[in-house]
């Protein structure tokens, strides 16, 4: 591991496992959104849409938090 501890190599996968939760966390957020709320007509395609900027805005955080947290994020 180009002369990394196994503690160091282990630390590069944090951003990988808070994009993971990120992305489920986006997920159920955009299930409660859209499915569970089951909107209709006009008020469906506003839920998709908020529910999408929702669950972007949830990864894009999640992969900030987990580079930042390595000194990866400048």
């Amino acid at each position: 591991m180009n002369g990394k501890t196994f503690l160091q190599g282990l630390w590069e996968f944090f951003p990988l496992t808070t994009a993971s939760v990120g992305g489920a966390a986006g997920g159920v957020m955009y299930y409660l959104v859209v499915q569970a709320w089951s909107p209709a007509g006009w008020k469906k395609t506003i839920a998709v849409i908020i529910g999408i900027l929702m669950y972007l805005v949830v990864v894009w955080i999640s992969l900030v938090a987990g580079f930042a947290a390595t000194g990866q994020w400048d």
